[in-house]
């Protein structure tokens, strides 16, 4: 069980654009999430109604789950399989047997409006609704949409498809949240993954299903938009931290470690421990100085040489509670390579391997 990303994809964003340029003020990409967040917020009605209508479908239909494609959109889907905070029993919606309502982002009309047109024919011919999340403007009339969770894109374009994968994670946690909710509403509670960090994680995560047994207790109901509120409230206050002063110079000062690498003619590479960062940065790569890998594959010198690493490339690294995560530990191997590294991470031990260049640390749990 991994942390939300957001932060992370903060970071990433900061991190690209300083590594490409000179010192500057607070980076765009933060006050356009800024500007995401709020038309989000106002849209809060429409999210909590569009939750009610799933949770209205679940609660008539015991089979019925979340669904996310796994190829069409597999950083969405990664993030809600097996996620903190994440519904347990969610399926992929290229499951011809899978019954539910698909959750389906759009990172751009421009690139994907017959995509989305094919899909939401299939989909719904076969009876699961589709909710999906993107750009309201430039939308196609598709007579078939019913739902449209706006990520607050100003058009339609792929121009703005990198900032949009952020803002439709924003957006659609916004959703499930104000399911959550919905949902005690209905008198009934949802199962939800809990985090490594809490004791026993591993047997409740296992356990856990999409619908929790009843108690001898009812379910308190919980408000509309109040934890769609709150979840914004916290994204708000990351991106507070992502432009203070402190942290951009020290985003700024790993940025330039990173710059000298490539000047110096080293290669950048860039994982972590997030399952959505993985899946995300394998595909936004177009203007990217860094070359992505999922760590997954192994962080073994081998497998780093293999993908083109050599001694004193420098690897930008996002960690979980810490350089090394639960699950995986790369700061030994890391060393043993002879890789530079940037290491972005809570929990970060006051002293580091001498092969790190940078710490940046967040203040998130």
């Amino acid at each position: 069980m991994r942390m939300s990303v957001v932060a992370p994809l903060l970071l990433a964003a900061n991190l690209i654009a300083a590594s490409s340029a000179p010192a500057q003020d607070i980076p765009s990409e933060i006050t356009e999430l800024r500007r995401r967040v709020a038309l989000i917020r106002a849209d809060l009605a429409n999210i909590t109604a569009a939750a009610a209508y799933a949770t209205d479908i679940f609660t008539r239909d015991p089979a019925a789950r979340f669904l996310f494609s796994a190829t069409r959109s597999p950083a969405m889907a990664s993030e809600f399989f097996w996620h903190t905070g994440a519904s347990p029993e969610t399926r992929d919606a290229d499951d011809p047997a899978a019954r539910g309502v698909v959750i389906y982002p759009v990172a751009a009309w421009e690139s994907s409006g017959l995509t989305v047109a094919m899909l939401l024919d299939r989909w719904q011919s076969a009876g699961r609704p589709v909710i999906v999340v993107g750009s309201s403007a430039d939308k196609p009339a598709f007579s078939t949409l019913r739902w449209l969770i706006s990520n607050g894109a100003p058009d339609g374009s792929r121009a703005n498809a990198a900032i949009n994968g952020v803002a439709n994670l924003i957006a659609t946690w916004t959703l499930y949240v104000e399911f959550v909710a919905s949902a005690t509403r209905h008198h009934w509670r949802p199962g939800i993954y809990v985090s490594i960090l809490t004791p026993d994680a591993d047997d409740s995560n296992y356990r856990v299903h999409f619908r929790v047994p009843e108690g001898p207790a009812p379910v308190a109901p919980i408000a509309a938009e109040e934890l769609g509120t709150q979840y914004l409230n916290r994204i708000d206050s990351l991106l507070t931290l992502a432009a203070h002063p402190q942290h951009r110079a020290i985003v700024q000062r790993a940025a330039d470690s990173l710059r000298t690498l490539r000047v110096a003619g080293h290669r950048l590479f860039v994982a972590g421990c997030a399952d959505y960062l993985h899946s995300y940065v394998l595909t936004d790569t177009s203007a990217s100085p860094f070359k992505p890998w999922n760590a997954y594959d192994g962080v073994a010198p081998d497998a780093l040489q293999a993908r083109g690493a050599r001694v004193n490339d420098g690897v930008l690294w996002f960690g979980y509670t810490g350089y090394d995560c639960p699950h995986l530990q790369p700061s030994q191997p890391f060393q043993d390579a002879g890789m530079r590294v940037v290491v972005v991470s809570d929990h970060l031990a006051n002293r580091l391997p001498p092969n790190v260049m940078v710490a940046v640390p967040l203040d998130w749990q």
